[in-house]
Parts: structure tokens; sequence; C-alpha cells
């Protein structure tokens, strides 16, 4: 008898333990984050998901993100591209492109710095050799302007 308790005990000891392996399975498959990609040779007709099909403006790979994910930014120069959301004061007027902004409302992680081909990390980027710029700057004047944004 008390083997056939030994026995049992056994059992359910392993299916304990394979009930929580199964749920830190599921677990780890569902947290596991989206990486989206932006170069300014991209196209935001593609779905992000490489540097081959690389989104070209970083607020449609805002748009794609859930919480959790990491966009991967090629180096170059990035201009905000989206008013949506932003509400004028009143007598302001309508909103102009100097009220462009990235509007970025999720637990998104954003790194710049990648040539646009690596196939590794965040860690094989070298932000030194490949700048990333957020600019506001929408007229390319080069200074303060009325064309620039109001912030971004």
């Amino acid at each position: 008898m008390t083997t056939n308790i030994l026995r049992l005990a056994h059992i359910l000891t392993f299916r304990k333990k394979l009930l929580v392996a199964i749920v830190f399975l599921l677990c780890s498959l569902s947290l596991r984050a989206t990486i989206y990609y932006v170069s300014p040779q991209g196209s935001d007709t593609r779905d992000g998901l490489s540097w081959n099909q690389a989104f070209a403006t970083l607020q449609r790979a805002i748009e794609k993100t859930e919480d959790g994910d990491e966009i991967y930014l090629a180096s170059g120069t990035y201009y905000p591209t989206s008013h949506q959301g932003l509400i004028g004061f009143e007598g302001d007027g309508p909103l102009t492109m100097r009220d462009y902004t990235f509007l970025i409302t999720k637990n998104i992680a954003i790194y710049g710095g990648f040539k646009g081909d690596e196939t590794e990390t965040v860690y094989s980027r070298n932000p030194d050799n490949a700048p990333t710029i957020l600019s506001g700057d929408l007229d390319n004047s080069g200074d303060l302007s009325d064309g620039d944004a109001y912030h971004i």
C-alpha cells in the first residue's frame, strides 16, 4: 500500500511540474515582443517586420506596435507626421504641420543607431557610426523658423 501511495505522489508531482512547464511556455510565447524596422529607404505599405520590409516613417511603426514591442531605426533623419489625437486650443485655428508630433500612446521601446542590415539584437547597433535623428525641422531650413514643429 505504501508503494501505491508513493507512485500516486510521484505521478501528481510529475503532473504539477508538467503543468507549470506548459504555463511558463505559453506565457513566454505571449510575452515575446515584436520588432518593427524603420528605414529612410522603407515604405509604409510594407509590414515592417525586417530591414527588407522596413517602414519609411516612425509614426507608421508606432501605430502598428502593441505594448512591449520594439522599433529599430536605421540611420537617418525622421520627422513627425501625426497630429492625430491633438486638440487645438479655442481660437488657435486648424492644426497645421507645425502641430505634427511622434504620437506615442503605448509602452514601447524605440532604438536608433542601426545601419539597417543587422541580423542581431539591439546590442549590435552603433549610434556613433549610424546616427539617428528625430527632427522637428519640417522645412529643412537648418535653423528655427515658422516651418518647424512646435514639439516632436
